[in-house]
């Protein structure tokens, strides 16, 4: 598994992680991936892990950003993810952005469509459009 987190596969595989610059020393905050699906190429599974003490700081909605992005620059249309009913934090995070949820052998799914448009009218899509417009600077060329 650490490998696979390890060796990316631009456009089917890719971590991203958040560091502080100021502080190479450190552990980073948190990190998001994607991984393409091999059935469905528009869909691909996401997952994130945020440090307890950074948690309710917008690392999460920076990495979704990120991960967004890259997704959606390589053809991907829609993230999918999986909780567990007593994660509470990712299933209120998802649900308010909109996705879908199904109950399925004792795990939610969720499934969140790459439409900014599509995204329900809450806090949360507000912050996440804004990470957006924030990490488009860095990640889409003048071209795109």
């Amino acid at each position: 598994m650490l490998n696979s987190f390890l060796n990316a596969e631009p456009g089917r595989h890719e971590t991203w992680a958040a560091l502080d610059p100021d502080r190479p020393d450190e552990p980073g905050y948190g990190g998001g991936s994607f991984w393409r699906s091999k059935t469905d190429p528009d869909s691909a599974e996401i997952s994130f892990t945020v440090a307890d003490e950074c948690q309710h700081k917008g690392i999460g909605n920076l990495l979704l950003a990120v991960v967004w992005i890259r997704a959606a620059q390589c053809g991907i249309k829609k993230l999918c993810g999986y909780a567990l009913p007593d994660n509470y934090a990712v299933l209120d995070w998802f649900r308010a952005l909109g996705a879908k949820m199904t109950l399925s052998s004792g795990h939610f799914q969720f499934v969140l469509p790459l439409d900014e448009a599509g995204l329900k009218e809450s806090h949360t899509s507000a912050k996440l459009k804004a990470a957006l417009r924030e990490v488009e600077r860095f990640l889409v060329s003048p071209a795109s």
